[in-house]
């Protein structure tokens, strides 16, 4: 291993150990943060998926957006779920006041 292999790998776990904090700042829950970790870096680290010349915030950017979006997803979802199930309700309740 050289020095810039040495450097990078100490710059990666560096980068790695710091969005864990941030992330179970966000999670308040030590598992939940090191997959948000993992799918951040899988996302920093696809070179289809990320601009050439990265900044030093954008993991952190990342982060906070790929956390932001589970937590959309995740309390929209008992939204979704209960209108569908009211409605599907709904349309039994008709189904049956029509006699079918």
């Amino acid at each position: 291993m050289d020095v810039t292999s040495a450097s990078q790998d100490k710059d990666q776990t560096a980068l790695k150990a710091a969005l864990l904090r941030c992330a179970k700042g966000l999670t308040n829950d030590p598992a939940e943060a090191q997959a948000l970790v993992a799918r951040t870096l899988a996302t920093v680290e696809d070179p289809a998926g990320t601009p050439a010349a990265m900044g030093a915030t954008q993991p952190f950017r990342l982060l906070r957006q790929t956390y932001h979006s589970i937590e959309r997803t995740r309390t929209r979802r008992p939204m979704r779920d209960a209108l569908v199930t009211s409605l599907a309700r709904s349309s039994e309740a008709a189904r049956s006041d029509q006699g079918g």
